[in-house]
Order: structure tokens, then sequence, then C-alpha cells
């Protein structure tokens, strides 16, 4: 229990509101920043004052007390514990856009139980080759999280999110179109896959993030059917305007919180034909192949679980894991031979002693300026 992690508010202390801040001379990022902390500190206080209501047994009198306090710290210890999670990602995603476009941030303020960042053009943002994400990430020119706390145990603490999407890789929704048109009937998993090992080559390794995502699978001596399922993934990946998230969802399972993803959904039929084979093949490789995947591609695998893991009767994301995806690159630069020369993503990994292990993480997005074109 203790304290709100952003703030050091008090949880056993009365429950302030967020009061309106003086914003005069201050610019986008301060504003930013200030706003931040006071919605970190308003989530801690509904979460709290939310758990001291589900959690009252007015069927207790006054002598089990302790019974009492104890159902109400328990429902506290695990309200702070998802909300901790879900503030640390969205402020892991905020703090990625301050440290690489910190000019882009143009205001950002409270309203109620939702947080709005106005930028001053969308962005677009580029995960690191080697994290295997078929999707860039973009943030509209208004991005909103609007919190709602659960009003039981057993529910989630939800947060709403609008301007917030995962639109597939350049070129991908083309090459895609390319196919259906191509292939026809035929439109399948490996005739898909056969056309592309044709046709590669008019994918540059020098110019394009699709076919550098795609080959970087193959440092890991894959059998050839688990590639054909990789870019069955990339080439089906939702295109901006059924890629947004409606919401992240924050859940206790098996004892510690776990992250899932609810999707806007459309309404163009051949969208809802593209988004069933994305599903059907999400839920697939979950369930097949979700042990080996968090080991040579735990970004992308926990990804797949936060959008589809409860789809495929398993548990969500790690929400560390989400965070560290969304949250902005340190480093990184080119490989030293072959195309990693070309991928300027490639050293974007965390820094691992002589024994293979983890002794400093770094993000995987690099955001880029508005008017850039990934490739």
């Amino acid at each position: 229990m203790g304290q709100c992690y952003p703030c050091g508010f008090n949880l056993w202390s009365p429950s302030p509101r967020a009061a309106p801040k003086e914003t005069d001379g201050k610019d986008g990022q301060e504003i930013l920043l200030e706003q931040l902390e006071s919605f970190g500190c308003l989530g801690a206080t509904l979460v709290r004052e939310a758990a001291a209501e589900y959690s009252f047994d007015s069927s207790l009198d006054d002598e089990e007390w302790e019974q009492q306090w104890l159902r109400w710290k328990m429902a506290i210890d695990v309200g702070e514990e998802m909300w901790s999670a879900a503030f640390q990602l969205i402020e892991a995603l905020l703090q990625g856009v301050m440290d690489h476009l910190p000019q882009a941030i143009n205001h950002a303020e409270l309203d109620g139980a939702s947080l709005k960042v106005f930028f001053n053009e969308e962005l677009l943002g580029e995960f690191a080759t080697r994290s295997r994400m078929g999707a860039q990430i973009r943030l509209e020119k208004e991005l909103r999280f609007i919190l709602s706390v659960p009003t039981d145990s057993w529910r989630p603490l939800i947060v709403e999110v609008i301007g917030l999407d995962f639109p597939a890789l350049p070129r991908a929704v083309e090459l895609r179109e390319d196919l259906l048109k191509t292939l026809g009937s035929d439109f399948s998993r490996s005739a898909a896959f056969k056309c592309w090992q044709e046709r590669k080559e008019e994918f540059p390794l020098q110019s394009s993030k699709l076919r550098r995502v795609h080959e970087s699978l193959a440092q890991y001596y894959l059998p050839a059917y688990v590639a054909e399922k990789a870019f069955w993934g990339y080439l089906n990946a939702p295109p901006q305007g059924c890629s947004g998230v409606h919401s992240l969802e924050f859940h206790q399972e098996g004892g510690e919180v776990r992250v899932t993803a609810r999707r806007r959904q459309p309404t163009a039929q051949s969208q809802l034909e593209q988004l069933a084979l994305i599903d059907d093949l999400c839920i697939e490789v979950l369930l097949q192949d979700r042990f080996l995947g968090e080991q040579f591609a735990p970004s992308s695998m926990n990804f797949l679980a936060m959008t589809h893991g409860h789809a495929a009767g398993q548990k969500g994301a790690d929400p560390k894991k989400i965070a560290k995806l969304m949250s902005a690159a340190k480093s990184w630069g080119p490989g030293t031979d072959g195309w990693h020369r070309f991928d300027e993503t490639w050293t974007c990994t965390d820094q691992k002693d002589w024994l293979g292990r983890t002794i400093e993480e770094q993000g995987r997005v690099l955001w880029h300026k508005p008017g850039f074109q990934l490739t």
C-alpha cells in the first residue's frame, strides 16, 4: 500500500481532488508533466474510494472491525496495483513523446477522470525491428485517457483510450490489396507467402520496414511454416481506421496484474473480414507458440496476449512488457553487417552482460518528426 508512485500521494490521507493549475508561461511539456502527475494522484484517490465502498460489509458489527479493515485493505491493495500498472503504461507512452518530440506537445488538461493531451500534429512512431511488430504506433492530435475504476473486486480497472492506434506497416495494405486481386479465391496463407517469396525483391531491404521485420526472424533458423505464419500476420495487420484501441483493461489474474485491450470496431465488411483473419491467426499463434514466442519475441507476443489473450482462453499481457514496448528508445542505430546496415533501429535492444543477462532495459519506439514517411 503506502503511496501513489507518481506523486507520493498518501492513500491514508483525506481525498483531495485535482485542482486546476496555472499554465501561463509554461510550455506544453511542463503542462503535460503537471497534468500527468495530477492524473496519477486522482486515479489513486478514485481507486481508494471505490474500494472502500464495494468492500464495506454492512452485515459486520462493530466488534468485527478487524475483518472489515482487512476486506478494505485487500480491496485497496488490488486496486492500487492495477492503477499503478495502468499509470506506468500511460506514463511510459507520454514520456517517450516528451523525450523524442517535446516540441510536438501543445497542451494537456485534466477533465474529471479524463486526461487530455493535445499535439501540434499527428505523431507516428516506429517500433524497433527486432521487436518483430507488424505495426506502427500513431497518436492523433488529441489523445485521451478516461479512467473507470472497478465497482467490485473481480472487475477490471478500465482506461478508455481515444486517439491511439497501431496501423499496419508501410506498403502492407497495398500489398494485401494486390495479392487479393492476383490470387482471388486462392488468397490463402500458403499462396500469399509463395507470392511474397517471388516478389520480395520489390521491397528492398534498404528501404522496406516490412521486409526487414520479416527477415529479422531468419536469425533464429525457424521452420518455414513459422515464416509463413508471420508473413500472414504482417500482411493482414489492421490498417489505419480499424486498428484503434478502444480501451485498456487491467485484471487480477493468478495473483498478478495483466492487461488486455479492446479495439474500435470498423463497419466496412471488407475490414471485418480482414479482422476475422487476423483474429484467427492471433489465437492460433497464442495457442501454439506463446511459450517460445515469449523467448525470442517477447514484445510482439505480449502485444498479441494483450489483444487476443482472453479470446484464446489465456491470461492477458504483462503490463510491464507493454509499457516497455511503448516506451521511447534511449539509443539506436544500424548494425554492422549485411542488411542490418540499412536498419536504423537494429541496435535498439537491451544491454546484456557476457552471460546474456539483461543489465539495462530500454524502450522500443522511435518517435518521428511530423511529416516523416516510414517506408
